[in-house]
């Protein structure tokens, strides 16, 4: 987490004034313990009329039997991301027991995501037996669209245990009528919150020394209209006043007239140095005695503040031991309005000098906006390249640093190579944006660089090293934004750039630089090489101690495994990740449910259905406790292949159910990844329900091959399976055939099998037992090895389970793997024959010769010396396509170059 994100302390507690505790309201109070009857309680009500008094007045009374999550909102949280994660904390000090670890991992997670977040809040308070109760005050200083949409959902969605409580000086938007209509909503309004005649007068009377003529009382009471700060600051302006009667007659009109006036009125009564103080402290949100010193340079803080304590002037305490405070936010505003008035060249300076102080305090979030209000550009820059930030790209969210930079002139920023890396990061989403100011970034850097040849200074090593190293970030980002835009070759060109540039102790871009490369590696079919890409990703980021980063790289890596066929591999990657953790850090501090989906996906390939049911129904509990739907989209689909598997067709459907909702609530991505999966088809086709089975066959047809490697798999047993199901089987082995290809080339063993084994089922539904015999032995001898069976039996069903007795015959070295795969068909209900005929004998000639009609058609061309590129070009296919098949010929054939194919296949009469 940014350093700027951390929510201050002080945000959690109360305001203490010492004015609110002179009038009891307990009619008010007795309103605010009807909270838990409502989803929504609302103050409302202009500036001035002791909302947050009697909030404070109010938990004194229910405190010790009811708590509540209190935090004090300022108009820095509006950034998202720094909102959320300052309710959890609030939350998490408030009810510890039941907020366990949601903090850190809000701290740690890489990629904010508000709906995942809500998710988890949820969760969690749905687990709770209690009430739970959180008031935000100040809710009108929120402007941001986004937070206010994630409070609605929150409101709408929330268990009956948890309870919102909102302060405003006007109605937010949220979905209020609905909540009205419900009687989900609670109202305390201005005319609830006005003081009455007699509050007033008791207010007044214990807050003079000298008893008021009922007259005067009446006047002030009624020209205040309730208005609670107004009587304040009378009180205060007729303290010393001989005859009250004659200021009261002065007052009149509107409520910012008579503060204007009252605080006029206040400032006379006060000594020259008291006044300048309060006005020089008023542009800050809040301060502390080193603070005040530091702002308006005098020694005599500290008495100046007792002072202020002592006469009760708006002055409020933030924390329990009285080190912090800040204003009455009308008193700070009408004092702010005079500075500016009347002092208006002092600002800058003010501003600078708490700028600087707050650094020094460590509170960059209050530093830098200081700074900015000064345009000192260059501290605020100073401040701005000095925050820890992350590598890694996140386009959901407009951050508060955005906030910041986007209050720069645009010649400053240009000249500040990092400032505009920042703006590029914070921009990713707007890709012509994004590159115009990774432009800027690497001009400026290089007329810097340029500079310091030309005229060396002291620290010129360092500072070119520096520059060098921005120049591999900015390249880094490109080559991400490459890999969006499919451009894979000019993605490892800025890859490789990246690598040369960057210094070896930046050890985040050098493993987001890994994980572009794995991302390149795996969309050209170099599995092998996209496993160590990320597994150096992963010692990066564990080097960098950022382990939430590093167990998504480790997940990377396994799931490359699992799907090349490496099942132990890939487990003992999952094994490596969870052991990286400490003991004592928070369970969803770290997402592990990622593992615990691989780990299920390889108990089900090896036919451990109930150890496999298990674990993703532990992954699906963990994710949904922080609402990771691309983990749940993910998580529910493997629930759905292992209850097809166990014919457990309720479950299944339930599964369906909740992936469908969880593939809403992802991206585009996690809404392709469910709609693309072919455990649907299969579903339906095992419930008679064959018009959502074409539904979703039209549906996958107009997805064309976007995405191929991914969407493509995915699609591919289920559009064959509903062909099949048509009586379409030749046009499903057609469709088949490159996707197998692919596969074939790329190494992916587990959808190798896969195809193979819907490759027996389609050639024995077209009665052509030896080209299925010869798909399923291909199969066995892949399987066999790693011991993944499940695609065998899940695909292969009783096409496989036919030729088993044969299979057995020919594969003796596999017969521990067959008898495996025969239990297993067995445990479905499918019978096995122990002893079969064979189908016409096969010959070592016939099973050589045995090629589709495509590989006869590239076997005729390698004899006629085409290459490989002109192959493709003839037959209108990928070189990677053709170099498929060329292996594959040289396989089947049992040669090693296409001499000895060519050879050996006339040998065999093929040519």
């Amino acid at each position: 987490m940014l350093a700027f994100d951390s929510p201050l302390a002080t945000k959690f507690f109360p305001p203490i004034s010492s004015s609110h505790t002179l009038i009891s309201r307990p009619t008010l109070t007795n309103s605010l313990d009807r909270c838990l009857d409502y989803s929504l309680t609302l103050l409302v009500a202009p500036a001035g009329y002791g909302k947050t008094c009697i909030l404070q007045q109010w938990l004194n009374t229910v405190e010790e039997r009811q708590p509540v999550a209190w935090l004090s909102l300022d108009e820095g949280d509006n950034d998202i991301r720094s909102f959320w994660i300052a309710i959890y904390a609030a939350l998490e000090r408030c009810y510890p027991q039941l907020f366990q670890g949601e903090f850190s991992w809000l701290q740690s997670v890489p990629h904010f995501d508000p709906a995942q977040t809500l998710r988890m809040l949820i969760n969690t308070l749905a687990a709770s037996q209690h009430h739970c109760i959180l008031a935000l005050d100040d809710y009108h200083l929120i402007q941001e669209p986004a937070i206010h949409e994630s409070i609605s959902f929150l409101l709408t969605h929330h268990p009956a245990p948890f309870h919102l409580i909102l302060s405003s000086r006007y109605d937010p938007p949220l979905p209020l009528s609905r909540l009205r209509g419900r009687r989900q909503l609670l109202e305390i309004r201005t005319e609830q919150l006005r003081c009455t005649e007699e509050e007033a007068s008791r207010f007044l009377r214990q807050m003079l020394a000298t008893e008021l003529a009922s007259e005067t009382l009446h006047s002030i009471i009624e020209r205040c209209e309730g208005w609670i700060t107004g009587l304040h600051l009378f009180g205060l302006t007729l303290q010393h006043e001989a005859d009250p009667a004659s200021k009261v007659h002065q007052l009149s009109g509107t409520s910012r007239y008579i503060l204007d006036y009252l605080t006029d009125e206040v400032l006379q009564g006060l000594p020259e140095q008291l006044q300048r103080f309060l006005l020089q402290t008023s542009l800050l949100e809040r301060f502390s005695l080193e603070l005040c010193v530091a702002v308006t340079g005098m020694k005599e803080s500290q008495e100046l503040l007792e002072v202020l304590e002592r006469k009760d002037l708006f002055l409020i305490s933030l924390d329990e031991q009285h080190q912090w405070f800040r204003y009455h936010h009308l008193f700070a505003e009408a004092l702010l309005t005079r500075l500016q008035r009347k002092e208006p060249e002092s600002l800058t300076v003010l501003h600078r000098r708490a700028s600087i102080c707050y650094e020094a305090q460590g509170s960059m979030r209050e530093a830098i906006p200081h700074a900015l209000q000064a345009q000192d550009w260059e501290l605020a820059a100073t401040q701005i390249e000095r925050l820890p930030r992350r590598i890694a790209l996140n386009p959901k969210r407009k951050s508060r640093l955005l906030q910041w930079l986007q209050q720069f002139p645009h010649t400053f920023l240009r000249s500040r190579p990092q400032l505009s890396l920042l703006y590029a990061r914070e921009l990713y989403g707007n890709p012509l944006q994004v590159e115009l100011f990774l432009q800027e970034a690497e001009t400026a850097a290089r007329e810097q660089l340029l500079r310091l040849e030309q005229e060396p200074a002291a620290n010129s090593a360092a500072q070119c090293h520096a520059l060098n190293d921005l120049l591999g970030e900015v390249a880094c980002y490109r080559a991400m934004n490459a890999v969006r835009e499919g451009n894979m070759d000019a993605a490892e060109r800025y890859c490789q750039q990246a690598c040369e540039l960057l210094s070896t102790q930046n050890l985040a871009a050098r493993a987001y630089v890994n994980e572009v490369q794995f991302e390149i590696a795996q969309s050209q079919g170099r599995g092998e090489e996209a496993i160590l890409f990320e597994l150096k990703a992963y010692e990066l980021a564990r080097q960098l101690g950022d382990l939430h980063s590093a167990i998504t790289y480790l997940f990377g890596a396994a799931f490359t495994c699992f799907e090349r066929g490496q099942l132990q591999r890939a487990w003992q990657l999952t094994l490596k990740a969870q052991e990286s953790a400490p003991e004592s850090m928070p369970q969803l501090s770290l997402p592990f449910y990622w593992l615990q989906i691989i780990q299920s996906c390889i108990l089900m390939e090896q036919y451990k259905l109930e150890e496999a049911h298990a674990l993703i129904q532990r992954a699906i509990t963990l994710a949904e406790q922080v609402g990771d739907a691309y983990a749940l989209v993910m998580a529910y689909s493997q629930l759905l292949n292992i209850t097809l598997l166990q014919k457990n067709l309720q479950e299944a459907g339930e599964a369906i159910e909740k992936g469908e909702f969880w593939s809403h609530q992802a991206s585009e991505w996690g809404k392709n990844l469910w709609h693309s999966n072919y455990a649907l088809a299969w579903f339906w086709l095992a419930t008679g329900n064959r018009k959502q089975a074409l539904d979703w066959f039209a549906r996958s047809r107009l997805r064309g091959q976007e995405g191929y490697r991914f969407w493509g798999y995915y699609r591919m047993p289920g559009i064959a399976l509903v062909l099949l199901s048509e009586g379409h089987a030749e046009e499903a082995l057609q469709e088949l055939e490159p996707v197998l290809q692919k596969a074939r080339c790329n190494g992916e063993q587990i959808w190798t099998v896969l195809f193979l084994s819907l490759q027996a089922r389609l050639y024995q539904a077209l009665q052509r037992p030896e080209e299925a015999l010869q798909a399923a032995q291909e199969a066995v001898r892949l399987a066999a090895p790693e011991g993944f069976l499940a695609m065998l039996v899940y695909i292969g069903d009783e096409a496989v389970a036919q030729q088993l007795p044969i299979l057995k015959e020919r594969e003796p070295e596999a017969a521990p793997f067959l008898a495996q795969v025969e239990a297993a068909f067995q445990r479905r209900g499918i019978a096995v024959e122990q002893t079969a005929s064979l189908p016409k004998t096969i010959s070592d000639s016939d099973h050589l010769a045995a090629l589709s009609p495509r590989e006869l058609e590239v076997l005729h061309l390698l004899a006629q010396g085409y290459s490989n590129q002109s192959i493709a070009d003839i037959l209108v296919l990928s070189l990677h396509t053709v170099k498929g098949y060329v292996s594959t010929i040289l396989s089947k054939l049992e040669v090693n170059n296409r001499t000895q194919a060519i050879l050996r296949a006339r040998e065999r009469n093929l040519l």
